[in-house]
């Protein structure tokens, strides 16, 4: 409690002299306190140990039965009477008596015959004491909460200091990332950091990286703003990729420095990953569409995604790149829903007139794509898979590298299923004859990168051509 109506100190006086405990009791009533008045130590002990002891005790040492040294005994003996703090009334004054008093566990002293003045004082710096230790008891209970629900938390956490070095992580981050107890302690928490290559793989550059760590910290030194929250990108132990949500909040003292930070990074991998199953679905059905109208079959579309792949792969670019072209290499064509059907499924050579018709199909497809936050290497591919790389494709003329990476990649898949595929017009190649017909096409329709890669790995191109072709062929046959 604290002293003053509504909160006072409670007092505990405990004399077998009747005027002077009445004397004591008024003084302290008159002080702002609330007081409990006993006769004697039994008294006084059931007063403490009852339901709610006294904040101060003022005993006299000499009273009949229990003395005021062994009610301090007991006092001491209980460690949750521990804030009681008690001062001793007695007219002893030898050294000796001093110390057996301290040592049975009184806090002060007061000399008989009492001073008010005095016994006003000691009251004062007791009342300090107490409400301080009181304070420092709420603090202390407060601070174990929190470590309780730190360590016991599912939510990964993590305490640094105003550096960045690490003081504090649960139990949480610790299993999350694969780490033991003790190996992150004094390290910094950008050790969860990708690494360079990884950083690649995601399609992020460590350029871009720092960018998002500097906005970071510029929200957390700024005091109206103090924390910040954003989708991050960490590693575990073994090189595994968690992609959180991550919320950092500044510790700050109590002039407003900040001496820390507490990061929670909420793992989302999952959820990104139900996300990104969805999209697919939709790029899926985006794709039927254009199937549908074009008389393509769904071996052709999944043919085109597995080529794309490879090339990806072959040519070693990012993990992030070859995943995305592989997705959304079959989309190529879907301008081709905005052809009309005497062109679109016309079982003989296109006129010049029709042809240029068709070759628009590039523009519309680009057109349906572009703004579409995830689907701008779709939208790419749409408007450049029919360029050339010496200029003569369309429909903007461009030349080598002007091309996209993944326009220039798709072109040469889709030449290369066009010629293995039987059409109306011709019928289809061997691989042995398109894939010369490639090489001889490499500078001209061709990037000669991308000619080179799939030299190399030529064989897996047919086989991918043909484990989906037979498919389909046997589907028919059973019809």
């Amino acid at each position: 409690m604290t002293p003053g109506k509504g909160g006072l100190m409670r007092v505990l006086v405990a004399d077998d002299d009747m005027p002077a405990r009445f004397m004591l009791e008024n003084l302290v009533v008159e002080w702002g306190y609330e007081v409990e008045a006993v006769a004697d130590g039994e008294e006084a002990w059931r007063s403490i140990n009852g339901g709610q002891p006294p904040d101060i005790a003022v005993l006299d040492w000499m009273m009949p039965g229990m003395d005021g040294t062994e009610v301090c005994r007991r006092v001491k003996a209980q460690p949750e009477l521990g804030h009681l703090y008690i001062v001793m009334v007695t007219g002893r004054t030898e050294k000796a008596d001093l110390v057996e008093g301290l040592e049975s566990g009184a806090d002060d002293f007061l000399s008989k015959p009492v001073d008010p003045e005095e016994l006003r004082c000691r009251l004062a710096v007791g009342a300090r004491i107490v409400r301080y230790e009181q304070e420092l008891r709420e603090k202390n209970r407060a601070l174990l909460l929190f470590r309780r629900a730190f360590q016991d938390s599912i939510q990964e956490m993590c305490i640094a200091d105003a550096a960045g070095a690490i003081l504090h992580v649960n139990p949480s981050l610790m299993r999350r990332y694969g780490y033991e107890d003790g190996e992150l302690v004094g390290r910094s928490f950008q050790c969860l950091r990708p690494d360079e290559q990884a950083l690649v793989d995601l399609g992020m550059s460590l350029d871009g990286f720092e960018q998002v760590l500097a906005e970071m910290r510029q929200c957390l030194a700024d005091p109206s703003r103090g924390h910040w929250t954003g989708m991050v990108a960490n590693q575990t132990k073994a090189g595994d990729i968690v992609w959180t949500q991550t919320h950092v909040s500044a510790i700050r003292d109590g002039d407003g420095t900040v001496v820390g930070h507490i990061t929670c990074p909420a793992d989302i991998t999952k959820q990104l990953e139900r996300e990104l199953a969805v999209r697919l679905e939709c790029y899926r059905a985006i794709t039927e569409v254009g199937e549908a109208r074009d008389n393509e079959t769904g071996s052709h579309l999944k043919r085109m995604s597995e080529y794309a792949l490879l090339l990806a792969h072959t040519l070693g670019l990012p993990r992030k790149f070859a995943e995305d072209i592989g997705v959304f290499a079959p989309l190529h064509d879907i301008g081709k829903v905005g052809i009309t059907d005497a062109i679109l499924l016309a079982e003989r050579k296109l006129t010049p007139e029709e042809f240029d018709t068709m070759k628009t199909h590039t523009t519309i497809g680009y057109n349906i794509l572009k703004d579409k936050e995830t689907l701008e290497l779709a939208a790419e591919i749409a408007l450049s898979h029919h360029e050339k790389f010496n200029g003569k494709g369309y429909p903007r003329g461009l030349a080598g590298e002007d091309i996209s990476l993944s326009g220039r990649i798709v072109a040469l898949c889709d030449v290369y299923d066009a010629l293995r595929s039987a059409r109306p017009y011709k019928k289809p190649w061997t691989h042995e004859a398109a894939a010369a017909q490639i090489l001889a096409d490499s500078g001209t329709h061709f990037d000669p990168g991308v000619v080179e890669a799939f030299q190399k790995v030529e064989h897996e191109m047919r086989d991918i051509f043909d484990v989906n072709t037979r498919g389909t062929a046997e589907a028919g046959e059973a019809v």
